[in-house]
């Protein structure tokens, strides 16, 4: 079994982060949220544009309660912790996607590693081994879909986000894959 860094190339990285659409995972949020429970909807939204907003850190002239003030980076390190201390696989295999894909300062798989050995730290082992075990599945199934990616060489993003890099379909089949088959 290669070691967590071993598994995604700087070259895979940086094809991911290429192909990350972060409206698309906006606009996936609010649906899976609020898609299933509509009075979610206003909640949903004020989360999305308070941590996930990209303009919002940078528009000075926000009043500064509608300014983010934790970077985004900062939120997918706390979100990672969050999911791995409550065994939250499927929210841990989209933050460590979301994670790897922030603009400003993106997190690496081994940062990641780090991330889910301190929430083992007082979570308990088992965090560490289900955290991990998420975590290198995660990583394999991206691997798996940049493969794909590389063979089509899309051009376009959105069709490269939308037919190559499905993430909600990676996330199922690598946590769930006796329901997906």
């Amino acid at each position: 079994m290669p070691a967590v860094s071993e598994i995604l190339t700087q070259e895979d990285l940086t094809l991911l982060r290429g192909l990350f659409d972060n409206q698309v995972m906006t606009g996936a949020a609010l649906a899976a949220v609020a898609g299933t429970y509509s009075r979610a909807a206003p909640w949903t939204k004020l989360v999305l544009d308070q941590f996930y907003d990209e303009d919002a850190a940078n528009q000075a002239s926000l009043d500064p309660d509608h300014r983010r003030v934790m970077p985004r980076a900062d939120v997918e390190r706390v979100l990672i912790g969050i999911m791995a201390a409550n065994r939250c696989d499927w929210g841990l295999a989209l933050h460590v996607y979301w994670g790897m894909c922030v603009a400003e300062d993106p997190l690496d798989p081994s940062e990641i590693a780090e991330i889910i050995l301190l929430a083992a730290t007082y979570g308990g082992a088992q965090v560490q081994t289900e955290g991990m075990a998420v975590l290198m599945g995660t990583l394999a199934g991206i691997k798996g879909q940049l493969e794909q990616a590389k063979k089509f060489k899309a051009r376009d993003k959105q069709v490269a986000v939308a037919g190559v890099l499905p993430i909600v379909g990676l996330l199922t089949r690598t946590l769930f894959p006796i329901v997906s088959t």
